[in-house]
C-alpha cells in the first residue's frame, strides 16, 4: 500500500509528513493533546493529536481505546476518529477537532443553562450514548471534560480511553484501574462492575456539573472527609449531590433528568434512549409554542412515577394554544424526524 493509504486493520494510518503539529490544547496523566492539520491528497482539515506520555509502539491501553473507537460507526454526537500516526516512536490518535472545546471550559464563557441550549446538550449526549450502548460499548468516563462542542453548538462524546465492550453478562469488570470515582455509580464503586446504567449515573453527575456551572462533585465534603469515606457514603446511598434550588424552580426538566439518572437502584434509572425521547418531546413542545420559555411547573407532570413510563413530562400537545403556527410545528417535526433517522442509521 502507498504511504497515503496505509491501514491497521480497518484503521487508517497517516504518514508523519501528512501531519502539521500546532499548539498544545491540553495536558494530563494520559499525555498531551495538540491541534494538528492533516494534509493529504484527500484530506485537508484540522484535527486533534493525542500523544501518549512516555511510551513507544502500541500499548495495551492504547489498543483497547483503538478497538473501542474503530468499532463505532460515524455519528454526529460522537467525536470522529480519523486514524493513527507515529510521532517520535509513539503511536498517536487523530480525532476530530471541535472548535469550542470541552464543556468544562465553557461554563463561564457560555450560558449552558439557557433554554433551549441545555435541552440540545441532553439530546446530543443521549443520542451519542444510545449509539454506544447499542453497540454494547460502555463509556465509563462520561463527564463535562469529555463532551466537546463544535462551532454550530452540536455536542459530541469524546475520549474512549476507559470505554469497553460489554461481555455476555452485560457488565464490564475492572480489576486494576484508575477511574473517575466522583462520577462513578454506587454499585460500580462497590463491585467494580460497570454497565449501561452506571453510564446513566455518570450522565446525571455530568448534567449536575452543568446545573452548578462547573462545581466539583462532592467538592464541599472533600475539605473535611476522605475520598474513601465519601465513596462508602455514596455506596450506601447516604450522600448525594444536591441540585440547586434555583434549578429546581427555573429548570424543572433538567432537575428531573438529573434526579432520575441518580437513582440509587440502577434498575430505576432510565436508558439513554428513554431520556432522548423525553427530551425530544420537551424540545418539540417548546418549538411548537413558538417561544422558548419555561413552562408553568403546576401544569407539568415532571416528578410522578418512573421516567421510562408513559408519563408525559410536559402538558399534552392537544392542550397547546390553537394560535400556534403551522410553520413552527413543521420545523419541529422536521428536526425530530431528522434526529430519529440519524439514530436509526447508526444501528
Amino acid at each position: 500500500q502507498s504511504a497515503q493509504n496505509m491501514k491497521f486493520g480497518n484503521v487508517k494510518v497517516f504518514p508523519r509528513e501528512a501531519i502539521e503539529i500546532h499548539e498544545v490544547l491540553g495536558e494530563g496523566n494520559f499525555g498531551v493533546v495538540r491541534k494538528t492539520l492533516i494534509r493529504t491528497e484527500e484530506i485537508l482539515r484540522w484535527a486533534v493529536l493525542k500523544i501518549p506520555k512516555g511510551s513507544s509502539g502500541i500499548q495495551m491501553d492504547t489498543m483497547k481505546e483503538l478497538l473501542a473507537m474503530a468499532q463505532i460507526k460515524k455519528h454526529p454526537n460522537l467525536v470522529e476518529f480519523f486514524g493513527l500516526v507515529t510521532v517520535d516512536k509513539s503511536v498517536c490518535f487523530l480525532v476530530e477537532f471541535c472548535e469550542k472545546g470541552s464543556l468544562d471550559r465553557l461554563h463561564k464563557k457560555e450560558d449552558l443553562l439557557a433554554k433551549p441550549k441545555y435541552l440540545y446538550i441532553i439530546r446530543d449526549v443521549c443520542s451519542g450514548l444510545h449509539v454506544l450502548h447499542t453497540a454494547r460499548v460502555i463509556h465509563r468516563d462520561l463527564a463535562c471534560r469529555n463532551l466537546l462542542m463544535r462551532q454550530d453548538g452540536t455536542v459530541a462524546i469524546s475520549d474512549y480511553g476507559l470505554s469497553r465492550r460489554l461481555g455476555a453478562s452485560n457488565a464490564y469488570i475492572v480489576k486494576k484501574s484508575r477511574f473517575p470515582w466522583a462520577w462513578t455509580s454506587p454499585e460500580s464503586l462497590a463491585s467494580m462492575h460497570f454497565t449501561k446504567k452506571s453510564d446513566i449515573w455518570s450522565l446525571g453527575i455530568t448534567l449536575w456539573e452543568i446545573a452548578t456551572k462547573g462545581a466539583k462533585p462532592y467538592g464541599a465534603h472533600l475539605t473535611s472527609t476522605s475520598k474513601r469515606t465519601i465513596s462508602k457514603l455514596i455506596q450506601a446511598g447516604e450522600l448525594r449531590v444536591s441540585i440547586p434550588d434555583a434549578i429546581k424552580k427555573t429548570q424543572p426538566f433538567l432537575s428531573h433528568v438529573i434526579d432520575v439518572c441518580l437513582r440509587h437502584d440502577p434498575d430505576e434509572r432510565p436508558s439513554a434512549l428513554e431520556i432522548l425521547e423525553k427530551t425530544e418531546l420537551e424540545l418539540k413542545l417548546d418549538l411548537k409554542q413558538g417561544a422558548l420559555t419555561q413552562p408553568n411547573t403546576a401544569e407539568s407532570d415532571l416528578c410522578g412515577g418512573r421516567f421510562g413510563s408513559t408519563t408525559v413530562l410536559r402538558s399534552d400537545p392537544t392542550t397547546l394554544n390553537q394560535s400556534q403556527t403551522a410553520t413552527s410545528s413543521a420545523a419541529a417535526d422536521k428536526r425530530i424526524n431528522a434526529l430519529r433517522e440519524c439514530i436509526q442509521c447508526s444501528h
